[in-house]
């Protein structure tokens, strides 16, 4: 499941409780379109518009849309109990958003990375990638993942920089 954002400020008006300001990407499954819709497992759009702007809309690769009890695409009925989400198989479902340069950060940068998962088996010495930015050996990348653990569900998280000149 996914509902992330990404801010490089740390103050800035707020609406519903997320910081508007310097607020760089809103990805929301209750709202995937910014016309209020919410994903359930019927929903097939495979763009997940993004609220903040300047907008940097997310595409679904590899989801089988609409789910039909599937363990991959939009799920839920938008309730508290239910929640409207993406769940992902754990192979090769991702969600691509542009390679922007707003998405740059440098060792001077504060950056918050926000993603609300539920990991359900991530085995030791395995990883999953809950964001990255950047190609595997590209001058510029970051990347948060948790680490597997021998406690099903749980597990160690980790986030790596790697600036443009290669110091990590």
């Amino acid at each position: 499941t996914s509902s992330s954002s990404s801010s490089s400020g740390s103050s800035g008006s707020t609406t519903s409780g997320i910081v508007q300001s310097n607020l760089l990407l809103h990805l929301n499954a209750s709202n995937i379109n910014n016309a209020g819709t919410p994903a359930n497992n019927l929903t097939t759009t495979t763009t997940w518009v993004d609220l903040a702007l300047p907008s940097d809309n997310g595409s679904l690769v590899n989801f089988t849309l609409p789910t039909n009890g599937t363990p991959s695409g939009w799920d839920g009925a938008n309730i508290l109990s239910n929640p409207s989400v993406l769940k992902f198989d754990g192979i090769d479902d991702y969600v691509n958003v542009a390679n922007e340069s707003n998405f740059d950060f440098t060792f001077a940068n504060s950056i918050t990375l926000e993603a609300w998962i539920k990991p359900t088996c991530i085995l030791p010495n395995q990883s999953e990638t809950i964001i990255a930015k950047g190609q595997v050996n590209g001058s510029k990348n970051y990347v948060l993942t948790i680490l597997g653990s021998s406690t099903p569900g749980c597990g160690d998280l980790e986030f790596t920089y790697k600036d443009g000149v290669g110091n990590t």
